[in-house]
């Protein structure tokens, strides 16, 4: 069985229940090759901790998104996170060939209301087409 692929483009914050952290289990438990582009890495979110790190990761994208075309890589689903900068909306903009969409839902779902049941709600059109 082939699974579907999903792309998600947002930071790592290695302390705080957000980004990659959350999202990577929560479309994995649904049954979905979660693939990531890290937009950056922070030590912490960036809500209510000061002085938190940051790593840049904007040179790295579009070697990624160039790796992934060589290899004919595409995502069903593209989704964003945290992006950093005005460069790094452009370059994932530039990562919308890679999706071959099914069908159009919305992207974002407002954290408060983010559990497993809103994803799969979010993304079932994705499995019925």
């Amino acid at each position: 069985m082939a699974y579907k692929k999903i792309l998600t483009i947002q930071d790592i914050s290695c302390v705080g229940q957000c980004s990659l952290t959350v999202a990577l289990p929560i479309l994995s438990a649904c049954g979905i090759e979660t693939c990531i582009l890290p937009s950056a890495v922070l030590s912490t979110h960036t809500g209510g901790f000061k002085g938190f790190t940051f790593r840049d990761l904007t040179d790295d994208i579009p070697k990624i998104r160039q790796h992934w075309e060589k290899e004919g890589i595409r995502f069903e689903a593209i989704y964003t996170g945290y992006l950093g900068s005005a460069k790094q909306i452009a370059l994932s903009r530039i990562s919308f060939p890679l999706w071959e969409p099914k069908t159009v839902f919305p992207s974002w779902i407002p954290p408060w209301r983010t559990t497993e049941n809103s994803i799969q709600d979010l993304i079932w059109p994705l499995w019925n087409t």
